[in-house]
């Protein structure tokens, strides 16, 4: 007796022939390794967005078990997602990109692992690149002011490992750690077909159509769930890297959704007090980039053992945490 079908694999294909056939030939020994390990079946269900590189031939061919949409016009990934949905039925949903390869264990680690906690509605996993680098993306917190600011002006880089400066990608938490996070990447995103039904499919967001960046939607489920919507429009938008970057810098997802906050922009920068000139010249700079007057920059004082004077801590004003350089 064939084993209940519990998880349900969405992938998304355009013009990518090679890389979609090494991914569902590498996927299968996940989903055999998934079946022994749960006892439970899997489907895959690929939604080709009207390749022009002989794709859905490949599939047909190379890959019969899959259950194969070919779509007349490239729908896009959010609209790909959404028409896929009514072929699902089963308690478990994957994202699964192209690009990823899973390799065996995965699967069946990730859903028992959902399974023990109905409170968890969604899960990612380590995401490692080709080169054998971490794919920071894998992980994001919600861009707000204050992580933004420490993200774009490059805080996060120079303190790679702070709880303070490094919180967009989670710098201070091991990547082998299993932890809460605000944003998961598409790359591989597992959740709960109810989760889904509930606030919403793949919402359509904004997004910079030339670089593909989102420019909004990193909240929008947990907005959809908290307004009860269950659409989000989408809208593309054309901004070069320059102002990609200033939006997103100066975005308050929370309080304006879509506006810069430049009262609270301005406290952030007049509230950061460092000794360290790499830091105290990339905030001048966003200062004088957003027409703030920077912080008057105070010296910090050196004990008689050479160590730097704890009266001058460095502190965010966003949640009032103390960092000692």
């Amino acid at each position: 007796m064939a084993p209940k079908t519990a998880l349900s694999v969405i992938i998304i294909s355009y013009n990518t022939c090679e890389i979609t056939d090494e991914c569902l030939t590498r996927l299968v020994s996940a989903l055999g390794q998934f079946e022994k390990a749960t006892h439970l079946g899997a489907e895959v269900i690929l939604l080709d967005n009207n390749s022009s590189d002989g794709t859905v031939h490949m599939v047909k061919k190379r890959h019969p078990w899959v259950k194969l949409i070919a779509s007349k016009e490239n729908t896009g990934f959010a609209k790909g997602n959404n028409i896929a949905r009514k072929y699902i039925e089963h308690k478990f949903v994957l994202f699964l990109n192209t690009v990823t390869i899973v390799i065996s264990g995965v699967l069946d680690s990730c859903v028992s692992y959902m399974k023990q906690d109905d409170a968890i509605g969604a899960l990612t996993c380590k995401l490692v690149m080709a080169n054998g680098e971490l794919d920071k993306d894998a992980r994001r917190s919600f861009p707000t002011p204050w992580v933004s600011l420490t993200h774009f002006s490059g805080l996060d880089r120079l303190f790679p490992a702070s709880e303070l400066f490094a919180r967009y990608w989670y710098g201070y938490v091991s990547p082998d750690k299993i932890h809460e996070v605000d944003v998961l990447q598409g790359a591989f995103f597992l959740t709960r077909k109810k989760v889904l039904d509930e606030v919403g499919w793949v919402q359509e967001v904004i997004i910079n159509q030339r670089t593909g960046n989102l420019i909004d939607g990193h909240l929008r489920c947990q907005l959809a769930a908290r307004e009860g919507a269950k659409t989000i429009p989408v809208k593309y938008v054309d901004l070069s890297e320059e102002e990609e970057a200033l939006i997103l810098s100066t975005l308050d997802p929370i309080a304006g959704m879509a506006a810069t906050d430049r009262a609270k922009l301005d406290d952030l920068i007049r509230g950061i007090q460092s000794d360290n000139e790499q830091v105290q010249a990339l905030v001048s700079e966003i200062a004088e980039k957003e027409g703030i007057i920077p912080p008057d920059f105070e010296p910090v004082g050196i004990d008689e053992q050479g160590r730097l004077d704890q009266k001058k801590p460095i502190i965010c004003p966003e949640c009032g945490h103390e960092f000692t350089p």
